[in-house]
């Protein structure tokens, strides 16, 4: 279920049963050399809904930081490789406001936060899925439809 509140449900969860079973002593140490922890992970993708979850208030959106010709080959090449095979380019950098600064190193409070966000999300996007109008930003694949930013956001 692609792009969808059941997918997205599904994404959650199994995000949250996967770090569940980061041992608590590890939660905050990296994955391995240049990696995120799982703290910080966890803390990325909470960042990422408080974003969202902004701009779907009547917020500004993530800045989008390509414009033009690049704009539109990432929107017509990799965008449907990310949406639609969940396909995620190696060696992307997170814009700064997603980069973890100070992920909580209590693994149950951090999974709450994100679980807490991820509802939210879901509610508000639940509520204007059919508003063809609304748009979500990303910032390398630029303004996305209500559908494009539950599926970015399950991927």
């Amino acid at each position: 279920m692609r792009g969808s509140i059941e997918g997205h449900r599904d994404a959650v969860e199994r995000f949250v049963a996967q770090a569940g079973l980061v041992p608590a002593e590890r939660w905050a140490e990296p994955r391995a050399e240049g990696k995120w922890s799982a703290a910080e992970i966890t803390e990325h993708l909470s960042l990422l809904y408080d974003g969202v979850l902004q701009e779907l208030a009547g917020g500004p959106g993530a800045r989008v930081r390509v414009k033009g010709f690049k704009l539109l080959v990432l929107r017509l090449v990799v965008m449907p490789k990310f949406l639609g095979q969940g396909f995620v380019p190696k060696g992307v950098r997170a814009p700064k406001e997603v980069v973890p600064v100070a992920p909580n190193a209590d693994r149950g409070a951090s999974l709450g936060r994100f679980e807490a966000r991820a509802l939210e999300f879901e509610r508000i996007i639940g509520a204007r899925l059919s508003d063809r109008k609304a748009r979500i930003s990303h910032p390398f694949f630029g303004r996305l439809t209500m559908s494009q930013g539950l599926r970015f956001v399950e991927v």
